[in-house]
């Protein structure tokens, strides 16, 4: 009967532990205090556990001049979810008080506080990265329980007493403990559960503002693209006000307190401030916290996160939340995943401008590599025909002046695979009038691949290579033979000669610039573009045999590929 009734009053005292759970599984910090093993998380449970353990302490029942009590929850769920230090220092705590209100077990039940502490702990590096069951730390509780009582048996005097203590106590109060521990985590699970089921929902909804945003954000954040993003985010969430700003002022705003908050004016805020400052997220609950200076101004809470370029602060997300509502975990959530992929995707513009940029650069490179030796040569040519054969020498700088249009042309890096060859027949024109029959240019290439895109000069350096270092040097006709053809991993293209070849040791030098009298100045522009465009697998390969001739080939990957209208 007296077991019962302890048993009942433990149990009854339980919704303190209860309530105590539930607190922690609403606060927006629980994710971090539980997942994440810093030293703040452990502080912030000592915190937390220390209160519940005393509190058990508190709700004991008197019997037999000791205290039957749920004080071990407190240090097994510090121990379970924190380890063992965060277990032992709640036990000590909660140890000493216990042995402050005196008492023939007053000894014996701090150390036993200590060891569930400890005994938690120890679960919790058995777990390492697994998240705690509620039936693993009911296991645990029964464990620590038993050994609790055991040392109440052994420290406790006198003896006797200890031993008709134990009879009564061990039954209630651990089935108690066990039920507390059980129902606690049990409360957590279900947390983490709804906390998880928040992320999807709101990584989904980011996901979808960024598929939207990404267009207006290749040129990076600026007044325009930042109030297309801020309408997006506002139309797609329930959130009363949204706003973007870089480091000194607000880029664009939408929603409550629209009319103060205006784009191009100073950054208002405090919190904006101190999140410009610390580089870190700020959630505030109040009007105060915001810090804004206009008296009628609606907005009463809000999360601020930082958007990142290059590892610097280029400016902040606000989503803010009026009086009557207050910001949520979903909205915490929501935030960061917004926050991160808008920083990715600035970060991602900034690359591909730099990328354009080196490709520009190079190309404007090629462009100054070619000209001095090519229009040397085809002015030498066309001289030699203005008395002879004026009219030759007329087309002959015809030809001379689309060569050099072109190359000179600087709109866009690509151009169609059509005006690529254009420009290689054109400059074998002017060749041609230099070799005369010695050689040959065959262009096998299906009409339907003639409007795809290709790098600008990425053709007619492998073809002047071609002429200067392989069929030039040949006694009877070279020829030289461009073909492209459809496979699986999209448009290959070859350029072909019969020349003297390449000896093996030398293949692989080629692409370097500089080697074998400035062989490979052009080769390795046209290779490096190649991979700046479209990647490794596009870069160029080959393969060559003295005495047989030469084969250059790339790829245009298929998800590369533009077709002009």
């Amino acid at each position: 009967m007296i077991k019962d009734n302890i048993l009942f009053s433990l149990i009854k005292n339980m919704s303190v532990i209860v309530t105590f759970a539930y607190i922690l599984s609403r606060n927006y910090t629980f994710d971090h205090i539980i997942n994440r093993q810093t030293r703040s998380s452990k502080i912030y449970l000592i915190l937390f556990c220390i209160p519940l353990s005393i509190a058990g302490t508190f709700l004991s029942i008197h019997i037999l001049g000791a205290l039957a009590n749920i004080r071990s929850i407190g240090a097994i769920v510090g121990g379970i979810y924190g380890g063992p230090i965060v277990g032992i220092i709640v036990g000590i705590v909660s140890g000493f008080h216990r042995w402050t209100l005196g008492g023939f077990t007053a000894f014996a039940c701090g150390v036993g506080v200590v060891s569930s502490g400890f005994i938690g702990g120890l679960y919790h590096k058995y777990r390492k990265e697994k998240e705690p069951t509620t039936f693993g730390a009911m296991a645990v509780t029964c464990v620590a329980l038993l050994i609790e009582m055991a040392l109440v048996v052994l420290l406790s005097r006198p003896y006797s007493q200890a031993i008709d203590l134990v009879k009564i106590i061990t039954i209630p109060m651990t089935l108690s403990n066990v039920l507390g521990v059980g129902i606690f985590v049990n409360i957590l699970e279900n947390a983490r559960e709804e906390i998880d089921h928040v992320k999807a929902l709101q990584a989904r909804k980011a996901l979808n503002i960024a598929n939207q945003t990404l267009p207006y954000l290749r040129k990076g954040l600026d007044f325009e693209s930042a109030a297309r993003v801020v309408e997006i985010i506002y139309n797609e969430t329930d959130v009363d006000a949204v706003a973007i700003t870089d480091n000194e002022q607000i880029l664009a705003f939408k929603g409550e307190g629209s009319d103060h908050h205006l784009p191009h004016g100073e950054v208002l805020t405090r919190v904006t401030k101190r999140t410009l400052e610390g580089g870190e997220m700020v959630v505030v609950l109040s009007k105060e916290e915001i810090g804004c200076n206009e008296d009628k101004c609606p907005l009463s809470s809000a999360v601020v996160v930082p958007l990142r370029n290059r590892d610097q602060i280029s400016g902040v997300l606000k989503l803010y939340r009026t009086k009557g509502k207050t910001i949520s975990a979903a909205d915490i959530e929501l935030a960061r995943g917004i926050s991160s992929l808008l920083s990715n995707q600035m970060e991602i513009a900034r690359l591909t401008e730099q990328a354009q940029l080196t490709i520009q650069a190079e190309l404007k490179a090629l462009q100054n590599q070619i000209n001095p030796h090519f229009l040397f040569n085809a002015i030498n040519t066309i001289v030699s025909y203005c008395r002879t054969q004026p009219m030759i020498a007329r087309r002959l700088l015809l030809k001379l002046s689309e060569v050099f249009r072109y190359t000179l042309q600087s709109q866009g890096y690509l151009c169609t695979l059509k005006d690529e060859l254009k420009l290689v027949q054109d400059y074998m024109s002017i060749e041609k009038a230099r070799f005369g029959d010695r050689i040959q240019l065959i262009i096998d290439v299906p009409s339907e691949l003639l409007d795809i895109k290709i790098p600008r000069l990425s053709l007619q350096p492998l073809v002047e290579n071609a002429i200067r270092h392989g069929v030039s040097r040949l006694a009877e006709t070279g020829k030289i033979e461009i073909k492209a053809r459809e496979i699986d991993a999209g448009v290959e293209i070859k350029v072909k000669d019969n020349g003297v070849g390449i000896e093996a040791e030398q293949i692989d030098k080629i692409l370097n610039p500089g080697h074998g009298n400035n062989m490979g100045i052009g080769l390795s522009n046209v290779n490096q573009r190649l991979i700046n465009i479209f990647g490794q697998k596009s870069r160029i390969k080959v393969e060559s045999q003295v005495g047989v001739g030469t084969l250059l080939s790339f790829v245009i990957p298929k998800k590369d590929l533009e077709r002009t209208a």
